[in-house]
Formats: C-alpha cells, structure tokens, sequence
C-alpha cells in the first residue's frame, strides 16, 4: 500500500492561491510544514516548483511530476507520469504531496492522510483545492489558532485519515472474529502440510463476508480497494487472503494491463499455501489472461522461479483458460517447464492444467502424455488422464 499523505493550506472556500502564489503568510504553518516533511519525500508539479524562492526543499527527497521531457533541476527527481512516482517512493515510508491544484487531485484518490491547514477566510483565487467527501475521510487530530496576530487571520490545524483505508479493514477482521467457528477452527489444519494462520471461518460465510463489504466499496477507485486487497493478504490469514482474491476478481471488468505488476507482486510476496494460490489464480489471474494472452509469457517465466508456490502459480492460473479450450500450445510449454519438478503440489497443479486442458484437447493432451511419461512425474501423469476413458488411462500408466 503506498503511504501517501497531502499537506495543504486552504481558505474557506478551498482556496490554494492566485498568480501562482500564496495568498496568506502564515510562520507557524511553514514551521508546522517544515517539522512534518523533513526527511520525507515531497511531491509537486512544476508550478509548484517553480514558485520555490530557492529551489528545491532541504532536508528533503524533491520530486517533480510534469509533462515536460526535458525538465530538469538540480537536486531533484523528475516523473512524468504517476506511475513513475509510486516507482522511485518508498512505500513504507510516508510521502508528502504539498500541490499544486492538479496533483492534488490526481493524487487524493491514493491518499491515507490529509494534513490541512484551514484558514478561516475568504480570498480571490485562481487554484482550488478538489472536493473532497466527507463521509470518507475522519477526523483525527485539530488545534484552532485565533490569536495569531502576526498572521492577521484564524486558521485551524486539522488531521484527516480516510475512513476506508482504516476503519472497514477493523471492521472486517471484527466480523470474522464473530464467526469463528470452532470445528473449522480446528480441522483447517488438516488440508495443509505447511503452517497455516486462520480465524476458523466456514468458506461460505467468507464468501458472504467479501460480498457485504465490497458493496460498501461503490463508487471506490480500483486504485483504492487493490490497497486495501493489499492490506488484507499482508495480515497472513487464510480468509483475509480469500476476501482480497473475491474482491480482486470483482474487478475483472476494470482490469488494465499494468495491473499485473500488481498480481505477480501478491504471488511472489504473500501466497503460502495452495488455497490462496489457486483462489487467486484461477480467478484474478485466469480472468486477466483471457483478457491480455500477451502475460502468458509472464507465466512461463514464473514457472521457472525458486519460489514454489510461483510455479504453481504458473500451471493454476490457466485452468479456467484451459476448461474453455484455450491456449494449449503455451499450457504444453508451461507443462515442459515443470516436468521434472520435485514439489508434490506443483506436479498437482500442472496436471490438474493437463486434466482441464484434456476436456476439449483429450488426444492432444494423451499424445503429450504419452509422449512424456517416461519422465513425467506419476502425480502429475495420474491428473492429466483423470477425465478420460479407461483405456487411455491403461495405456498411459504402463511403464
């Protein structure tokens, strides 16, 4: 999840400034501006830039996001897109994004917390602060100044958390909690050879929990609620993982290429069992290749990982593809890559590929067979002919 906060002074009316400038001098807000953002990294137009007497911001990692290829400074880091940002920051470590008017709205539908200086005035300005909606966002901290002669003017120091990124993540583990059920509590183990970390919740009521929640997301970016998919696989619970595969999914019709960054990131850093692998891959994953085959190549390079449960991944994600007929050349090549592996539950993945791909391919796959199964792993060569006729079966599993 990035760690994007806004630093901002507004007057009564959102107002930002005129002509490029300030429309108020405020000491202790710069010091307040100052003591937060040093050592942090600050993120800016190039206007904003621009109206900095003395160029980029000591004790600070200065980037600028502009349009402009050629633009350079010195002492600072240029992006052109917002991508680019989010690649040179450090996600565990809070940014600022201190204006102007422009990225200011481009980056508050990724923003956690707003620290807002609000000046009780009205002005005459060119650039406003966005809108935002104030039933998303709580107020966590605020100290009003009314005796601030120097600055002629009342103002307020107020703190703003997004409510969606704090407050439904608690609200769904508190309701996981209350369905804790003792029996799946102490039968889950049972399907894992490695340690797993769950509440205990019975899969169907997991199911209902994804649904209730993600209706409360309507009208969310998908930028917004892939974060907090992000903070769900981090907690390690088994059911957390499913919400954020259930909520993943729900998104299919928005995917974007880019979005794969995304996915491989989860695979490699959060998958630890078989369940929360092929939650996610047969559906978020499956559904993306349909839509961008291209990614396949992707597939094919995971299949080669030292990390077992990316080479699962790699078979998985192809099932439902599969089921339907498709991409049968590149489930052989992916099937190639992990012929000889040791992992029991990569040869189960690869087969089970093998099996589906067999239900509109069945010669096909029983000529690979057939022609691998000197080699094949018997776990894997036991999958793939599962479905089809007794005597294929014998042939395939004389030695």
């Amino acid at each position: 999840m990035n760690n994007i906060s806004i630093i901002v002074a507004i007057g009564e009316n959102n107002e930002l400034g005129k002509d490029n400038q300030l429309l108020w001098h405020i000491s202790g807000d710069l010091k307040r501006f100052k003591k937060l953002t040093s050592g942090h990294t600050v993120i800016m137009g190039r206007k904003t830039f621009e109206s900095l007497k003395n160029g980029a911001l000591p004790n600070r990692r200065n980037i600028v996001l502009t349009n402009n290829k050629s633009f350079q400074k010195n002492n600072i880091e240029v992006a052109h897109t917002i991508d680019d940002v989010f690649t040179l920051i450090n996600p565990d470590k809070e940014a600022f994004i201190i204006g102007g008017e422009a990225i200011y709205e481009l980056f508050l539908p990724y923003t956690q917390k707003i620290y807002l200086t609000k000046v009780h005035k009205s002005y005459n300005a060119d650039v406003f602060f966005p809108n935002i909606n104030l039933n998303e966002w709580k107020e966590t901290e605020r100290t009003d100044i009314n005796e601030d002669v120097q600055a002629g003017v009342n103002y307020s120091y107020i703190t703003l958390e997004h409510i969606i990124m704090n407050d439904i993540i608690a609200d769904i583990r508190s309701t996981l909690e209350d369905n804790i059920d003792i029996k799946t509590q102490e039968s889950s183990q049972l399907y894992f050879r490695e340690k797993i970390k769950c509440y205990g919740v019975k899969v169907a009521v997991v199911t209902d929990i994804s649904k209730k929640y993600f209706k409360t997301l309507k009208g969310k970016s998908k930028t917004q609620i892939f974060d907090l998919c992000d903070e769900l696989w981090q907690s390690g619970y088994i059911e957390e993982s499913f919400i954020a595969c259930n909520w993943s999914y729900y998104m299919r019709k928005q995917f974007e290429p880019d979005d794969f960054k995304i996915f491989e990131e989860w695979i490699k850093n959060y998958i630890s069992n078989w369940a929360s692998c092929d939650s996610f891959c047969n559906h978020t994953v499956g559904s993306f290749i349909e839509m961008y085959p291209e990614f396949i190549s992707i597939l094919k390079v995971l299949a080669t990982s030292e990390n077992k449960w990316a080479r699962r991944a790699a078979a998985v994600s192809l099932v439902l593809p599969a089921r339907k007929g498709k991409f049968l050349n590149d489930i052989f090549e992916i099937a190639d890559i992990l012929l000889l592996d040791k992992e029991d539950l990569v040869q189960k993945g690869y087969g089970w590929l093998l099996k589906e791909a067999s239900k509109a391919h069945q010669q096909e796959v029983f000529n690979y067979v057939i022609r691998n199964k000197k080699t094949m792993r018997r776990t894997a060569l036991r999958y793939a002919i599962e479905k089809m006729p007794h005597d294929l079966k014998v042939q395939a599993m004389e030695k």
